[in-house]
């Protein structure tokens, strides 16, 4: 089985509300609807959303409108300033205010953008959207996660998947933050309950429906 990783982590995964692609790399005049927000699809009845105007970012994060100024440099590289935001608390969704500090949280990190066709993907200063990796072989699999490696053993039956146990295979000091993401992805992954495999892509449904996306690395 192919190895896989984990498509959009890090940041976000946004579909063009403007034909983007038309511009090139360009970010300026352009709208965005988040599709994925690191390794969950986004709340029901939420929208998050960013426009890039004259130096200017603002949209919704679920809850509160947003706003920041940011920066693009030769090479793609994009700076972002930490946003200000509204004060409003939202009861429902269940989730929704903790969705939308995730993704306030996000800008701190982005250190450059990617636009492919519609599709804006946020990166790390090294050029990662990718920190997770999974890998299939004979009933296991082993895997990293933005700290720590695991492994564990599976059983896949037509398009159903179980995941029989998921341990971490190594003792790493891992920030808050970090070790809040990391153990989000290790628990919907230990309640997987099927699986689609379309081209490049893996996509795994989770017994609460939730959805982690993968993309192939290559290599068999």
């Amino acid at each position: 089985m192919k190895k896989v990783s984990i498509f959009i982590l890090l940041a976000v995964y946004l579909a063009a509300c403007t034909p983007a692609a038309r511009r090139g790399v360009e970010l300026d005049g352009t709208r965005w609807r988040v599709q994925l927000l690191e390794d969950q699809e986004i709340l029901a009845d939420t929208f998050l959303t960013l426009k890039f105007e004259e130096g200017k970012i603002s949209g919704s994060a679920g809850c509160n409108r947003f706003g920041a100024s940011y920066t693009i440099r030769s090479g793609g590289n994009l700076s972002i300033e930490m946003p200000y935001r509204q004060l409003q608390l939202c009861n429902e969704p269940v989730g929704v205010m903790q969705q939308e500090d995730r993704f306030i949280e996000i800008f701190r990190r982005v250190a450059k953008f990617r636009v492919a066709g519609d599709q804006l993907s946020f990166l790390d200063e090294r050029g990662n959207v990718s920190k997770y990796t999974l890998q299939f072989e004979a009933g296991e699999f082993f895997g990293t996660t933005i700290c720590r490696d695991f492994r564990g053993r599976y059983q896949a039956e037509g398009d159903s998947m179980q995941i029989f146990y998921l341990e971490m295979t190594n003792d790493v000091n891992c920030d808050e933050t970090m070790a809040l993401e990391e153990g989000r992805f290790t628990t919907l992954l230990g309640e997987t309950e099927q699986y689609n495999v379309c081209a490049d892509r893996l996509e795994i449904n989770t017994m609460r429906g939730k959805k982690l996306v993968f993309v192939a690395e290559g290599g068999e």
